[in-house]
């Protein structure tokens, strides 16, 4: 059997040509979503905004499907391929460009103003739905990078420095004082080199981006393997997980207590349901001394609603994409599941009711929209970027754990990566 990767599935789909995609998009299937159960409550949440749209606009009822986020995007575009596609799809940002580019989305530019009034959206969230300067989908959430810090148990070990001045280099010296302290039984800091989120504000702070509008790669492999060598130099002190020790645990390390430090989104409520104690939100570390905490963060969309471009009752299911920032009844029912909300009206309603975990969610946010200016908003991931940055096997973690076994020098697994990355976005 012949296993294809997610790219050349999706090459496939919109090789097939526009009756393959039509078919199967009959009247008699009716108005249909799909999407995927991430965090806990995410389906029944979802069910309860399409749930109140439907009683406010009858027309705008629609047939849900979900399931589990392992698997959807194969079989989202194994939908495609056999015209099975709903009208309203689940996307997020690394996926986004793939759908768009090969013209699988229908362009959302002319729902603005009509339906999108830009004006009771928060920043950038039209930015985050938007591929090349196209909109093609209207977030559902924003959430935005994140430090988290077990203090109950560094307090007892190490105390965590002041988020105000914690730098990488602090950060690194600290999570090693950690292992030192707890006489090796435990670690800092989960090793975070495979993570891009993470990478890309290492690389704002530096003046570079991830990609840039072309979709290219704007960093080079000097600052990939800065980033590497960062993360090899914490594994060697003690400060980060070891890979062996990484790779062997099924669940976190921030869970299990091996480390009592990592990075996340700040939606972090799949993390918080997990620890027994309260986890510390705080800034990405600062790339110097002196420099603004949050000042090179940004909010992006957790996940967005986009419409199938075959779509029989397009009209229809641009107007359910467009309730999330349009409709505050319908909208409101999302609370802070999905991250926070994007409409400016819902925000500033669910967080002046918000408490406990949802207020500190949407006060972290609003501190990163208010001091996150240092950099402009990222150009949109290209079609391949799931490739490089994504997932366990993507190129960005296999570099991290080769040089964490010892297998090559973080010089040489950067230059592979640049070199396959850039073979990845030409084709």
């Amino acid at each position: 059997m012949v296993r294809l990767g997610r790219r050349r599935l999706l090459a496939g789909a919109f090789g097939m040509g526009a009756g393959a995609l039509l078919a199967g998009c009959s009247d008699s299937a009716g108005l249909r979503a799909t999407f995927y159960e991430g965090s806990a409550g995410v389906n029944r949440t979802l069910l309860r905004f399409f749930r109140r749209l439907a009683a406010t606009s009858p027309e705008l009822a629609v047939r849900p499907q979900y399931g589990p986020f392992n698997g959807y995007f194969d079989k989202l575009a194994v939908s495609f391929a056999g015209g099975s596609a709903a009208d309203v799809v689940m996307l997020d940002p690394t996926h986004l460009a793939d759908y768009a580019q090969r013209g699988a989305l229908r362009p959302l530019a002319d729902a603005v103003p009509r339906w999108i009034d830009p004006a009771g959206c928060r920043p950038d969230v039209l930015s985050g739905g938007s591929v090349a300067g196209t909109l093609y989908g209207v977030p559902d959430g924003q959430h935005t990078q994140a430090l988290l810090v077990d203090t109950e148990a560094a307090d007892r070990l190490v105390p965590a420095p002041d988020a105000a001045t914690l730098t990488w280099a602090e950060y690194g010296r600290w999570a090693a004082e950690v292992h030192r302290a707890s006489g090796g039984r435990r670690y800092g800091t989960e090793d975070a080199g495979g993570l891009d989120y993470a990478f890309a504000i290492w690389l704002r702070q530096r003046g570079r981006q991830l990609f840039d509008a072309d979709g290219r790669l704007a960093f080079g492999r000097v600052d990939l393997a800065d980033w590497l060598a960062y993360w090899q130099g914490l594994r060697r002190s003690g400060g980060a997980v070891p890979t062996s020790v990484s790779l062997g645990e099924t669940a976190r390390q921030l869970v299990t207590g091996t480390a009592l430090a990592g990075f996340n989104y700040s939606n972090m409520r799949g993390v918080a349901s997990q620890v027994k104690t309260t986890l510390a939100m705080r800034p990405m570390p600062l790339g110097r001394a002196g420099e603004r905490p949050g000042a090179y963060q940004y909010l992006e969309p957790t996940t967005m609603l986009c419409v199938n471009r075959r779509s029989r009752y397009a009209e229809r299911a641009v107007r359910i994409a467009a309730a999330l920032v349009a409709a505050p009844s319908a909208a409101g029912q999302l609370g802070t599941v999905l991250g926070s909300p994007p409409s400016r009206s819902v925000f500033t309603r669910v967080r002046g009711a918000a408490r406990g975990l949802d207020r500190t969610i949407l006060d972290y946010d609003a501190m990163v929209l208010r001091e996150g200016t240092a950099s402009e908003y990222p150009a949109s991931r290209p079609a391949g970027a799931y490739q490089l940055l994504s997932g366990k096997t993507c190129l960005l973690n296999r570099a991290n754990e080769s040089v964490g076994y010892g297998l090559v020098k973080p010089g040489e697994a950067a230059a592979d990566f640049v070199r396959q990355a850039r073979s990845i976005l030409q084709t």
